[in-house]
């Protein structure tokens, strides 16, 4: 994935960051380490080290804290927490939408597996 850049000021990213961590009771080290990345990875971003953050590492950043990499990064979409399987998905959903093949077999397993439950 290419970089995301910051639209707003690195701060807004700086309280964001703070926002999710505060909601989900992580420390900055626990954080990253969730996400898989470097143990100071989000420590940067709150030092102000981190000015914006790449694709995929901002993705697996949002998984950690539950939200979005668009609302890290532009305050789009709800914050709400979404959970692990859906940002998941979301992730998963991002990286294949480009190539119709691919997205459409998404949709018709998904679609396949909704209608088997009923």
């Amino acid at each position: 994935m290419k970089n995301v850049p910051v639209k707003n000021s690195n701060e807004t990213l700086i309280s964001r960051v703070e926002e999710r961590l505060k909601q989900t009771g992580l420390s900055a080290r626990a954080a990253s380490l969730k996400a898989g990345l470097g143990a100071r990875y989000v420590s940067d971003i709150l030092d102000g080290a981190k000015r914006s953050i790449t694709g995929d590492k901002g993705q697996k950043l949002a998984e950690a804290l539950g939200t979005t990499i668009e609302w890290l990064t532009e305050g789009r979409k709800p914050q709400e927490q979404i959970d692990q399987e859906t940002a998941k998905l979301l992730r998963i959903w991002s990286d294949i939408k480009n190539n119709d093949e691919l997205k459409k077999l998404f949709l018709d397993y998904g679609e396949y597996l909704t209608t088997k439950k009923k």
